[in-house]
């Protein structure tokens, strides 16, 4: 069938291709416009990464160690003499020795010469007392424990302090007034040496049994 002219020319006006505007091209730069900065720590090794760490720490720990120099000072001084003992040998380990065994014959000295106090005191209290007010049975024989005081001179200061240990009541009540009229009886203890006033000005503590030695 074929087309009049007109339709036929109408037709071929239209054009066969349709324009296309394309966007027009970036050219980007060779090299990027922000600087790249990477961490210190990765450019270097890791050995000097620990290095670098390692060098703040001693700050820390100097502190600490302040701290525990107050604290710890006397243990840390008995471990140092330790120390040097085990290193120095027989002369140190030898001199170590002597010192203890010269503390400990202070204590001992002390210690006896207490008891030679107490005995010096006590022999004489003892001798006062009269047996025979107590009884024939002296089985279950009276005990009692006495304190009191000395000044200087040897005087008694204040009143003695006397408490029944053992015994009947009946003897006890007769040993105590024995005990109490011998401490007064015995003053000034003349006996007891005035250089050794710093030991036995403190008081005198011990028990009294008619028939035992004073310990």
């Amino acid at each position: 069938m074929k087309l009049p002219k007109e339709l036929a020319s109408t037709r071929q006006k239209v054009p066969a291709e349709q324009v296309v505007h394309q966007a027009p091209e970036i050219t980007l730069p060779a090299k990027s416009l922000l600087p790249l900065f990477k961490p210190k720590l990765d450019e270097e090794s890791p050995m000097k990464n620990k290095a670098v760490s390692n060098q703040n720490t001693p700050k820390l720990n100097k502190k600490n160690q302040n701290k525990q120099t107050i604290e710890d000072i006397l243990a840390m001084e008995e471990n140092n003499l330790l120390n040097r003992a085990r290193t120095q040998g027989g002369g140190a380990k030898r001199s170590h020795t002597l010192e203890a065994l010269g503390a400990r014959k202070n204590i001992n000295d002390t210690t006896k010469m207490a008891q030679t106090l107490v005995n010096i005191v006590g022999g004489c209290i003892q001798q006062k007392l009269k047996l025979v007010a107590l009884g024939g049975d002296l089985k279950s024989r009276p005990i009692v424990r006495l304190r009191f005081y000395l000044d200087r001179e040897g005087m008694v200061v204040g009143e003695p302090i006397i408490d029944p240990i053992n015994g009947l009541e009946s003897q006890q009540a007769i040993m105590i007034r024995q005990v109490y009229a011998a401490v007064f009886s015995c003053q000034p203890y003349t006996d007891l040496p005035r250089d050794q006033y710093d030991l036995w000005g403190q008081g005198f503590d011990f028990n009294v049994d008619p028939l035992q030695k004073i310990r």
